[in-house]
């Protein structure tokens, strides 16, 4: 049985784990943990009988923002809410 050979460009990814812009490489494994890590953050303030609660979603770093591009989604924004 025969195997595709490896790209040139996927040999140097897999020797360096960096991608040709200088990104960690990732694996479909390790991209998921990597996304994961952008959070959606709930603050509750209270004082006296009144509550404030407001949320906050991170920006995305940029290793996120290019893995969405990559992906071509659009990553969550504050609007969604």
């Amino acid at each position: 049985m025969r195997f595709a050979k490896p790209s040139t460009s996927a040999q140097t990814k897999q020797r360096s784990h960096q991608t040709a812009d200088g990104f960690p490489a990732h694996s479909f494994r390790t991209l998921p943990l990597e996304l994961a890590s952008r959070a959606k953050v709930t603050y509750e303030m209270r004082r006296d009988a009144s509550n404030l609660t407001f949320r906050q979603v991170l920006e995305p770093t940029p290793r996120h923002a290019r893995a969405y591009e990559r992906m071509q989604t659009f990553p969550v924004t504050k609007n969604c809410f």
